[in-house]
Formats: structure tokens, C-alpha cells, sequence
């Protein structure tokens, strides 16, 4: 079925602007509500990336270019937006660059983690390294939001900087043996053809290459 396409007109902005593109990584619930990210055409540049919600009826805007963090006071979210997904609440989780401090991961209004401000526990020798980055396509909850995952990249030494991370504690780390897999080659630099999934239950999985 058919429900939204580009150059239709969009209907959470009253039918101003037209549905530009369409961020690659979409949510679904089980009661059909769905999320999603769009940049949309025919309106001001610099408030037209937009994360979205479907209910069934209406559009709720999640966040939008340039609105105020309410949980980052004097911040806005920017122009780059990514990781939609949806809890069986109907709560939005999604990553955003803003203007206090670049791309931070949310969960609804609250704040999971941001770059260069937390970092993730179980490092390899006791890190503490803070995050550099998110990857787009892999951040992720169980469907009651107890559970989250991510792919990062961590600032510091760069052969031990990509981590797979799970409610906050690093479970992956580029550069060093699995614990437990009986592996005698550590991962592969850049987790070579990584994928990355989280079930509804909170199970995980991961697809990867050994050096």
C-alpha cells in the first residue's frame, strides 16, 4: 500500500511544502503507528528536516529543524536527522545533530547519549574515551525501550575506535577478541560488512569480520 510519496504535498506543514527525501531508516509498531524522517521542499531551509509520527490519523512532529531542545536548554535540533524507530508506546527514538554539542541519540524527549560529552563503559583496557560519532542505520530499542543499541565511533586511538555499544556498555570493540568466542583474531579494522539488528525482546545481533 502506498501511504506517502516525494513531491506529494505534506500533510503536518497544512499542505505548504511538498515531501522531499525520505531518511533511509523507518519504524513500525505493533499497532501500525510508524515514524519516519523527511526534508521537505517549498519551505525555509533551515526548518525543514522534520522527524515525524503517524498514529493512524494525524502527523505529530516529533522534532524539527531548528525547534528548541527541551532537555537541552538553549539548543536546537539541526539539519541531519537519522535512526527512526518506534516502541510499541508509540514513543519515537531517533539521533540528531543539534547545536549544543552534534549528533545525540533521543528516546521521545530524553536524551540517551551524545558526542563528545558521554562515553560508553566496558572499554577495551579501561577506556574512557567519549563518542565521535553515531552510524545512521543502527540505533535501536526493544519494543518496550528497556533495551538500546548503537554503532559508534569513539574519539581517541583509531584501531580500537569503532564499538558496538548496548545500554551504554561497549560489547564490541574494533581491534580486540570477542570474550568467550574462543576467536584468536580480533575484529576486523571498520567492522568490516557490519550489521547490526535489535529484536523486539532486546536480543541482539551483529555481523562482522575478523582481521
Amino acid at each position: 500500500m502506498h501511504v506517502l510519496g516525494e513531491g506529494q504535498q505534506a500533510p503536518w506543514t497544512g499542505n505548504a511544502e511538498t515531501m522531499g527525501f525520505f531518511v533511509s531508516q523507518m519504524g513500525i509498531n505493533d499497532l501500525g503507528q510508524f515514524a519516519f524522517g523527511n526534508d521537505t521542499q517549498g519551505g525555509p531551509d533551515t526548518s525543514d528536516d522534520y522527524v515525524l509520527r503517524f498514529g493512524g490519523k494525524d502527523y505529530d512532529i516529533i522534532a524539527q529543524e531548528g525547534q528548541p531542545i527541551a532537555a537541552l536548554p538553549g539548543s536546537n535540533y539541526g539539519a541531519s536527522q537519522d535512526g527512526m524507530h518506534i516502541l510499541n508506546n508509540g514513543t519515537v527514538a531517533f539521533w540528531s545533530t543539534t547545536s549544543a554539542s552534534g549528533q545525540t541519540l533521543f528516546l521521545g524527549a530524553n536524551v540517551v547519549a551524545r558526542v563528545g560529552v558521554d562515553a560508553p563503559t566496558n572499554q577495551t583496557g579501561g577506556g574512557t574515551e567519549t563518542y565521535q560519532s553515531f552510524t545512521g542505520g543502527s540505533y535501536a530499542h526493544s519494543s518496550d525501550g528497556s533495551d538500546w543499541m548503537v554503532r559508534a565511533d569513539l574519539n581517541g586511538d583509531t584501531a580500537v575506535d569503532i564499538v558496538m555499544v548496548v545500554n551504554g556498555a561497549v560489547v564490541l570493540q574494533e581491534g580486540t577478541i570477542i570474550p568467550g568466542s574462543g576467536f584468536t583474531s580480533p575484529i576486523a579494522t571498520g567492522f568490516t560488512n557490519s550489521f547490526a539488528l535489535m529484536m523486539s525482546s532486546g536480543d541482539w545481533f551483529v555481523r562482522g569480520s575478523n582481521a
